[in-house]
């Protein structure tokens, strides 16, 4: 388990859901399902990604608090969290990518960062991360990634023999 944020109420529980804590938007999925999970103080990312794809709130849950992002990400299997990086915030991002090795294979990890912490992205790349930014402009390739992996997690996991009948021809020659 990880620390909680040094600057949440300091409980176990999720901080209150108001409008400066989470934000989501339009269809709510079932609980447990995949989302995308957006973490960040200063506003500037959620704008960028909502440039890059208008339709992004049917898939997210925001948060500004660590601790509310962290303990959704994991009921969320296979979720993806995007993290902006702050000085405080760099033990729970190596710990968490620790933990996702450990236990959350199917989630994912990206980091969003000032231009100041460019240098820090090849050890965030070596620590697990799948996507690195210092620049709210080049997040269109990051909101991509996420979409790709939600839209995989989104399918039934099925036998061999469910996929074979699914691709024979004849459910669709009967309808003719």
């Amino acid at each position: 388990m990880l620390p909680s944020d040094p600057t949440s109420n300091g409980s176990s529980q999720p901080a209150p859901e108001t409008s400066d804590t989470k934000q989501t938007h339009q269809t709510e999925h079932l609980p447990g399902s995949a989302r995308l999970i957006v973490c960040e103080q200063s506003g500037v990312w959620a704008p960028a990604m909502l440039r890059a794809e208008p339709k992004l709130p049917t898939y997210w849950k925001r948060f500004r608090s660590w601790s509310a992002a962290w303990q959704t990400f994991q009921a969320r299997p296979g979720s993806f969290l995007v993290v902006e990086l702050t000085p405080d915030l760099l033990p729970e991002i190596l710990n968490a990518l620790r933990w996702i090795e450990s236990f959350g294979s199917q989630g994912r990890l990206a980091v969003v960062a000032p231009r100041r912490w460019a240098q820090l992205e090849w050890m965030f790349r070596q620590a697990g991360v799948v996507h690195f930014t210092t620049s709210p402009r080049q997040v269109g390739f990051l909101v991509q990634m996420a979409l790709r992996h939600l839209k995989r997690q989104k399918r039934p996991v099925q036998g061999l023999t469910q996929r074979i009948w699914r691709r024979l021809p004849w459910p669709k020659v009967a309808r003719k």
